[in-house]
């Protein structure tokens, strides 16, 4: 009977070869234990964890303006109380002010020719009407040609792909919930971005055709006595009070006001900043309705059903711990965080308004 006898470099190699095993091991533990920030325990009624989350007003506002703009004055500070109505920001479009005095001039005129029955030759009303016209043309024109949305449409793509990315590292466990998270948001801005470059590229072209439709009948009415007729005239003057509204309301647009009772948050537009179409200018968060939002593992989310009670720590000193309610819980991808979440609402909101924004640590029975 032979008995093999482990030389020293034999018995090196095992140990080295476990020392990785393990090392491995403690590396894996440590990359899903990052995922998903927790402490379980066993309770009387069954497992329990810990779960941190972060404190979020339910309803927010952004508010923009669907046309290129300036920021003359902000009337408000990022973290300052306001009431539905409150003066937020001014804004100043010079352009927009000269469209409307034209249009407004334009309205009188027609109006004036209208109550008088006119259908005299052409006069100097009808020449400086044409004129008019000619200048709304090449001032939306020249505006057209500056526009482009090829920089929306490459900062979307670039959101996506970013987007695919971290989605592929959360898979591996290389990126948090979190991290995707981020990225979903700045995937949903940038397509609102998008979507407001090409429907404001779409009125200008609309506003432009709508110009040079005033600018044939204008040339029309300045032709001579026998080419302008009664039904021009009544065309005309429908096409002016269309224009002259819509100016007019995009000229209120330009005094930015609260939509809510709310408090104002990231976002806020500096003086005599340019905006784009669909940028904001401020955002407002409603305090009324606060919940705790919370990444938690598919096991969870499937165990935690809407109107659970759960304890809420919020991060007072010392701190304070309040019943919640679970309002939603997500089965799968959750479109507006990336991951599998539970929102937990908090009762009277507004006493822990200035908790917006913090941590706050949920005790879940699952």
């Amino acid at each position: 009977m032979k008995l093999h006898i482990s030389t020293s470099s034999e018995i090196e190699k095992s140990c080295w070869k476990a020392a990785k095993i393990f090392f491995f091991m403690v590396i894996v533990g440590t990359m899903i234990n990052a995922t998903i920030p927790a402490v379980s325990r066993i309770g009387k009624t069954g497992p329990r964890t810990l779960l941190a989350g972060t404190i979020r007003a339910v309803r927010t506002e952004s508010l923009s303006v669907g046309f290129h703009t300036k920021v003359a004055r902000v009337l408000v500070r990022e973290g300052q109380a306001v009431k539905a109505g409150d003066p937020i920001a001014e804004l100043d479009s010079p352009e927009l002010r000269l469209e409307l005095e034209s249009a407004e001039r334009r309205l009188q005129l027609l109006r004036l020719r209208a109550s008088q029955g006119a259908r005299s030759s052409a006069s100097e009303y009808s020449r400086e009407q044409a004129a008019a016209a000619d200048r709304l043309v090449e001032s939306i024109q020249r505006r057209l040609n500056e526009y482009s949305v090829a920089d929306y449409e490459t900062s979307h793509l670039a959101a996506q792909e970013h987007t695919r990315k971290v989605a592929a590292l959360v898979e591996n466990r290389l990126a948090t919930g979190v991290e995707l998270d981020v990225a979903r948001r700045t995937e949903l801005n940038e397509l609102r971005n998008l979507q407001m470059a090409r429907q404001t590229l779409s009125r200008l072209t609309e506003d432009l055709d709508s110009a040079r439709a005033q600018q044939r009948m204008a040339r029309i009415a300045s032709s001579g006595p026998d080419s302008e007729t009664r039904q021009i005239q009544d065309l005309e003057l429908e096409q002016a009070q269309q224009d002259y509204g819509v100016l007019k309301s995009r000229l209120e647009q330009l005094h930015v006001v609260a939509p809510i009772d709310g408090v104002v948050i990231g976002g806020l537009a500096r003086d005599q900043e340019t905006i784009f179409a669909g940028s904001p200018v401020a955002r407002i968060a409603s305090l009324s309705e606060l919940e705790v939002e919370v990444p938690v593992s598919a096991t969870i989310a499937k165990s935690v059903v809407p109107g659970t009670r759960v304890d809420v720590r919020l991060p007072s000193d010392p701190p304070l711990t309040v019943r919640g309610t679970v309002m939603y819980a997500a089965l799968a991808t959750d479109v507006r965080s990336g991951g599998h979440v539970l929102r937990v609402g908090i009762p009277g909101a507004a006493s822990y308004s200035a908790f917006v924004g913090m941590e706050a640590t949920v005790d879940v029975s699952h």
